[in-house]
């Protein structure tokens, strides 16, 4: 049996791992009309969302991190930020991912009941998330939360 308050509504756990060579293959497709497999679709869709990312062969027991895509990004762009613009990557998930292949790196997306859902709602489950799971890079005292989007768009 749960504790109860152990599990916010809406969520249904993480899809299943895909590697930053696959999700960027889809993008490609996507950009030039092309048909996207459904288990990478919730990577291109922009909007709050929640990624986790592993890497393949090194992560056993903990998500190396866990974050919240800005503004109107996607899970897909996110990452490729970390992985290849580090001026706009967290500096601890660039170093820890710039050296390795893209089939090495794994990313999750949350499944969760509402989409499109306001950026306030989804940095509650990245709190959430990252207090559950303490990924490798987890600092209780920071997010990736764009309060400068909030601030925006209100």
């Amino acid at each position: 049996m749960r504790a109860r308050g152990s599990q916010l509504p809406g969520w249904r756990g993480w899809t299943p791992p895909v590697s930053l060579a696959a999700i960027d293959a889809a993008r490609t497709a996507a950009s030039r009309g092309g048909r996207v497999d459904a288990l990478l679709r919730p990577f291109l869709a922009p909007g709050p969302q929640v990624y986790r990312i592993t890497r393949a062969g090194i992560d056993r027991d903990r998500p190396l991190s866990i974050g919240m895509t800005k503004g109107n990004n996607s899970i897909a762009q996110r990452i490729i930020e970390h992985y290849r613009q580090p001026s706009r990557a967290d500096p601890r998930v660039n170093t820890a991912i710039r050296n390795l292949q893209p089939g090495q790196i794994l990313v999750q997306a949350a499944r969760l009941t509402r989409q499109a859902m306001h950026p306030r709602r989804a940095r509650n489950y990245e709190g959430w998330l990252q207090d559950r799971e303490r990924p490798l890079l987890y600092d209780p005292n920071s997010t990736t939360f764009d309060e400068m989007a909030l601030m925006r768009n209100n």
